[in-house]
């Protein structure tokens, strides 16, 4: 469905801090069981050879990038807006300083649904993947939008159309650990096509 919401009521200088803020007390929280979980999703539809590339929008603190490690996906690179890991670079998620086309696959937990302007963290997602290259994204939905979860996107044909991609895999759900619902996607970029589709939602 098209996302209609109205965009945050904070200035983006006050937006920066509130989402630093955040991202400083939850620094020690390891999201082992979603991003394993995603991760295996993942490699449904990337090959391990050659290493793909690999964005980590909003990892924090270096967790994500261990599990990709770990799962056989080594020299993932993370951006957050502080960097608590030498592999994180500090990047805004709404102009990453990437070249078109760098990056195989963009992983993106719990990120997306923080950004200020959903349709231009979504729009860069989309440009800093190759054609064909893929996105794999959870968001929370059917939740309060509040100062730090700037966007309910609702489902995972709205993450698709957000970045600018054909939806190869959905599903809906429960947060692996915790009491929340989210929508996960794994869209696929290229030549750009009008609407999406494909993907069976639970």
């Amino acid at each position: 469905m098209p996302l209609t919401q109205p965009p945050p009521e904070i200035g983006y200088d006050e937006y920066v801090r509130v989402q630093m803020d955040r991202s400083l007390r939850m620094r020690g929280h390891d999201p082992r069981e979603r991003c394993e979980y995603l991760i295996g999703v993942m490699s449904r539809f990337v090959a391990k050879e050659p290493p793909p590339r690999v964005l980590c929008v909003g990892c924090r603190n270096g967790y994500e990038l261990d599990h990709f490690a770990a799962a056989g996906y080594p020299g993932a690179v993370g951006i957050d807006l502080h960097s608590a890991d030498p592999r994180i670079r500090v990047m805004d998620m709404h102009e990453m300083r990437f070249e078109d086309g760098s990056f195989d696959v963009v992983y993106s937990c719990h990120s997306l649904e923080h950004a200020y302007d959903v349709r231009k963290a979504g729009g860069e997602i989309g440009r800093v993947l190759r054609p064909g290259g893929v996105a794999v994204v959870e968001v929370p939905i059917a939740c309060e939008r509040r100062k730090g979860d700037m966007w309910d996107l609702g489902d995972p044909e709205t993450i698709a159309e957000v970045i600018g991609g054909r939806l190869e895999w959905s599903e809906v759900g429960m947060q692996l650990g915790a009491n929340q619902r989210v929508a996960r996607a794994v869209v696929r970029v290229g030549a750009r096509i009008a609407g999406v589709g494909g993907g069976g939602s639970s």
